[in-house]
């Protein structure tokens, strides 16, 4: 084939020896072979079966061998598959410490278990309506794109912790949309505004993303100040009135009423602090090698 006349030059080199069209290494202890795959590398979701069938043929092998033929393989199909599996795992991994993470906040935070489902509520129909709007622009999203759920998950539920702690607190709908609706909108807005300037960049993954995030921030924090609202209503007890501040609250409520501007000791530190990570931070510099990015 291609790849053997092109190693034919390599006849007397050292490291290389073609035997009858077939290419070993030079003490005849190696096989090479070279396989071309139907599919680009990138298409990950094609190339799995192959590198999945690849895995199991090897395990056979190396089983009928009493593990004496060792078989690897190496390219770029391999590489994508591989990374796309573990971002998978890694996505699912990060996604449960988050939300096994902002359980315990909300559990100290709200103590009405009943609400509990319903502060997730935004951050799903968040990602719904997103999902959806990407399927109507392009029928197909990369993992990479679903790798930011995370952090939208967190950015979405503070929304709806954040109604629902003033409500705790002022026992009126009326008065907590007023206060919350402003600082939520905007902050929705300007959260989106930042995740879709990704669109300008040069990256197809980085478009998904960008499109993803923002519309999930924008419908979640719409979501939180439309229909939440009327959850808490609806959910709302007599008992909600004479609730009083969880052992939480009471600690952060201690720490912002300190007053930080007048410890000069703990300015002359942020003072310092910064001088030296400034100092530091032009220090950094990029990855140059690219294999290093792989998993």
């Amino acid at each position: 084939g291609t790849a053997t006349k092109k190693f034919a030059a390599f006849q007397n080199d050292t490291t290389y020896l073609i035997i009858d069209g077939t290419i070993f290494s030079r003490d005849k202890k190696h096989l090479l072979m070279f396989i071309t795959t139907s599919f680009p590398s990138s298409a990950t979701s094609k190339n799995t079966g192959l590198v999945r069938q690849l895995d199991r043929v090897i395990q056979k092998i190396g089983n009928e061998s009493n593990n004496r033929v060792n078989i690897e393989y190496f390219g770029s199909a391999a590489v994508a598959v591989g990374n796309a599996e573990r971002l998978k795992r890694d996505i699912a991994l990060t996604l449960s410490i988050t939300i096994i993470l902002l359980t315990l906040i909300i559990a100290f935070s709200v103590r009405k278990k009943a609400l509990f489902p319903f502060i997730f509520l935004p951050a799903v129909v968040g990602g719904v309506v997103a999902l959806a709007v990407i399927y109507l622009i392009q029928a197909k999203i990369s993992i990479i794109s679903l790798s930011i759920g995370t952090v939208i998950l967190a950015i979405t539920v503070d929304y709806a912790l954040h109604i629902t702690t003033h409500f705790k607190h002022k026992h009126s709908i009326i008065t907590t949309i007023k206060d919350v609706s402003f600082p939520i909108i905007v902050c929705g807005f300007a959260t989106a505004f930042e995740f879709i300037s990704l669109v300008f960049v040069s990256s197809e993954s980085l478009h998904e993303l960008g499109i993803l995030a923002a519309i999930s921030v924008i419908t979640a924090s719409f979501f939180t100040m439309v229909v939440l609202p009327h959850i808490l209503d609806i959910t709302r007890s007599p008992g909600d009135e004479t609730e009083e501040k969880n052992a939480l609250e009471r600690v952060l409520d201690r720490i912002t009423r300190y007053d930080f501007h007048r410890n000069k000791l703990l300015i002359l530190f942020m003072v310092i602090l910064t001088v030296v990570t400034v100092l530091f931070a032009r220090r950094v510099g990029f990855e140059s090698d690219m294999m290093k990015m792989n998993y």
